[in-house]
């Protein structure tokens, strides 16, 4: 079971790494749509936002591993392992969203969600 935590926790990190990556790369902060991120590196700069996320995400995502691993629950493990692998295909997702500047089949459906969503007016 420990192989398995390893190998999740390293892929959500390195999907963030590639994230963060082409955030740098291929975003400006006038192209973020992250309502939360862009106001930041609008203040703050690209570069130390996008490292800031990454370390708050890189420490969250080892702290959850941490926890879900320590507890003897087999229901909180295997819930920890689908939401890593949900995260991991999500994170890359935008990652290759950035790079190449298309939505794929993720981001057509959070779209839709999020335009579907009752906002406060």
């Amino acid at each position: 079971m420990y192989e398995a935590f390893l190998i999740m926790t390293t892929a959500m990190i390195f999907s963030k790494l590639l994230d963060c990556l082409s955030t740098l790369e291929w975003v400006t902060p006038h192209t973020e749509t992250n309502p939360i991120a862009a106001p930041l590196m609008k203040r703050y700069g690209m570069r130390t936002t996008v490292w800031g996320f990454f370390l708050v995400c890189s420490a969250l995502d080892v702290s959850w591993a941490s926890l879900a691993y320590k507890s003897e629950s087999p229901a909180i493990q295997a819930l920890f392992l689908a939401a890593a692998t949900l995260f991991t295909v999500g994170r890359t997702s935008v990652a290759h969203t950035n790079a190449t500047g298309r939505f794929g089949k993720i981001e057509h459906a959070v779209v839709r969600v999020y335009n579907a969503w009752p906002r406060r007016r």
